[in-house]
């Protein structure tokens, strides 16, 4: 994150979105100062993890948030695995599964 912030001059921090618009392929963001055009969003919604009320009684040693992948080091081999999310996140699990990086999943 600290090198997104360092080598990316176009961030801004601290500026409170009041609305978001789509308008010509754009999104539009207004603030209280200004009006920014951009043809890509990306949200980030808060550092605290986010589990469905219908997945907190399966959580356990085979389920589990993202988050929790740097403590637990799964074994994947020969398992059937489900990435369930389509964010960042989501993403980065789906891709670290696909080169082996916890096991040569069977599924």
């Amino acid at each position: 994150m600290s090198w997104v912030a360092d080598n990316l001059n176009s961030l801004q921090f601290d500026s409170e979105i009041r609305e978001v618009s789509f308008e010509d392929n754009c999104f539009i963001l207004h603030s209280d100062k200004q009006k920014i055009k951009a043809r890509n969003l990306c949200l980030g919604t808060g550092k605290a993890p986010y589990v469905p009320d219908c997945a907190k009684p399966l959580m356990g040693q085979h389920c589990f948030h993202a988050s929790e992948l740097m403590t637990r080091q799964p074994d994947l081999r020969n398992r059937k695995v489900a990435v369930i999310g389509g964010g960042q996140t989501g993403a980065e699990v789906f891709l670290n599964c696909l080169r082996d990086k916890w096991g040569k999943a069977d599924q």
